[in-house]
């Protein structure tokens, strides 16, 4: 989900396994294929790369159109449909 602040961060609430998934496929598709040798044998990051990806993210960018054909960005993101606004006064001990 994004952040209301701004929209080109996440929060979430997915596993370490998944995020290193995301990263390490955008490393393969960004890097040489033999992006590898940079690393030591021994090294976390060596590990982690040489490991299978078990999820697959989709890094493909997709705007809105109006209907003048124009894609855009919306600069606000909308308010969440549920448990969204402020809550009951604060009542203390009586």
């Amino acid at each position: 989900m994004q952040t209301y602040y701004n929209p080109d961060l996440y929060k979430t609430d997915a596993p370490v396994s998944v995020i290193y998934d995301i990263f390490k496929t955008y490393k393969i598709k960004s890097a040489e294929p033999d992006y590898l040798k940079k690393f030591s044998p021994t090294s976390p990051g060596f590990r982690i790369l040489s490991k299978e990806t078990k999820v697959t993210p989709d890094f493909e960018f997709k705007c809105e159109k109006k209907k003048s054909g124009k894609n855009v960005v919306k600069k606000y993101l909308p308010n969440p449909t549920r448990n969204w606004g402020p809550k009951a006064r604060a009542t203390g001990n009586k």
